[in-house]
């Protein structure tokens, strides 16, 4: 059941983690899970040299939050738990932060080079984007769209869930950008 009780709020900085900042560790299409909670330490052994490639993706309680990936999960002790897996049927999860931190990661990933010119791509100076210097061109993370559809007789409404979801999971409906609530909820 994706819920939460911690003070999240997406962000973003071109500053390195620190000893005492969190850390997201991802391989692959799994977040990788501590035995503790969904963070490690960004001095945690387990990730390695990767801290230091850490993206920004807001912070937690007031402190840092940063996503990276790892490479050999097994090794880490870390349990691997798909994204959609970890928010449909895990109680406790801070859903927001693990959603943001996916998509950041993932768009931090596949633009690590320029579509133009094909040279490596850094920070943006102002913003979250990733900048190519020589082409000019800022590479901003996807925008996801998603929708609802209400279905009412009168003063019902029809409420549908997937059968091998255990949690009914709400949606939302307009366009989301990584870290950033839906657009506003209409009327026909």
């Amino acid at each position: 059941m994706a819920s939460s009780n911690s003070d999240w709020s997406p962000g973003w900085t071109t500053n390195a983690p620190r000893p005492g900042d969190r850390v997201l560790a991802i391989s692959g299409s799994d977040i990788l899970k501590p035995e503790q909670g969904w963070l490690l330490a960004a001095d945690d052994a387990r990730l390695g040299d990767r801290a230091s490639v850490a993206v920004s993706v807001g912070t937690l309680d007031g402190v840092p939050v940063y996503v990276t990936e790892l490479e050999d999960a097994g090794e880490a002790g870390l349990e691997p738990v798909g994204l959609r897996d970890a928010l449909l049927m895990m109680e406790q999860v801070p859903a927001e932060l693990l959603s943001t931190g996916f998509q950041v990661w993932q768009w931090w990933r596949d633009h690590r080079y320029c579509g133009r010119c094909g040279l490596e791509t850094g920070f943006h100076p102002r913003e979250r984007a990733k900048w190519c210097e020589p082409c000019g061109i800022p590479w901003y993370p996807r925008l996801a769209p998603c929708v609802i559809v209400v279905i009412r007789r009168d003063d019902r409404l029809l409420l549908a869930k997937n059968a091998r979801a255990a949690p009914f999971l709400q949606s939302d409906c307009g366009l989301r950008r990584a870290g950033r609530e839906s657009g506003r909820r209409g009327r026909p």
